[in-house]
């Protein structure tokens, strides 16, 4: 059975659309920016059912809804909010809202119960995973097409960073 040809992601990525209009376009093709005629003048709002999963963590943990408000804030910010599906929004804050019940589990019960590994350490693992595909579907659509430069403290890195509880 071949094996060859190609596969995606292979190659040399692109540069960044920021990065040439730094470099002056060295190149001197013209610059492709995707656009679409339909553009949201707003933040696309988050879905009713994207709360509805959540059960454990109670307050202590931020509900999907935030999650999916703070990424499309960046999106926005980033001027990218008409190339980012809300689909993509959407499985990152569940995925993520989903891997801190995981954790929270963890810290309430523990790693091990008796005797043997939770169930939770596994499951953990899996949606943060997903969750990281998620991101990084979203941050090369922001990366390639975003020619804003980032400054100051942003409330979704913060919230990363703090893991959300």
């Amino acid at each position: 059975m071949p094996k060859g040809g190609a596969r995606p992601g292979a190659g040399r990525p692109k540069k960044p659309i920021a990065e040439k209009l730094l470099d002056g376009n060295p190149g001197k093709k013209p610059i492709t920016v995707l656009k679409f005629e339909n553009e949201l003048q707003n933040l696309p709002l988050p879905p009713s059912y994207l709360d509805i999963a959540s059960q454990e963590g109670d307050d202590t943990l931020p509900k999907a809804s935030e999650i999916y408000n703070a990424l499309a804030y960046y999106i926005d910010r980033a001027g990218c909010t008409s190339f980012v599906s809300p689909a993509l929004i959407e499985g990152f804050a569940y995925l993520w809202r989903s891997f801190l019940e995981c954790e929270y589990v963890n810290k309430k019960h523990g790693r091990i119960v008796k005797g043997k590994r939770s169930p939770y350490v596994q499951m953990s693992i899996d949606y943060a995973k997903a969750a990281h595909q998620f991101y990084a579907q979203i941050w090369s659509i922001i990366s390639q097409n975003s020619t804003a430069k980032f400054e100051g403290k942003n409330d979704f890195i913060e919230m990363l960073t703090n893991r959300g509880f």
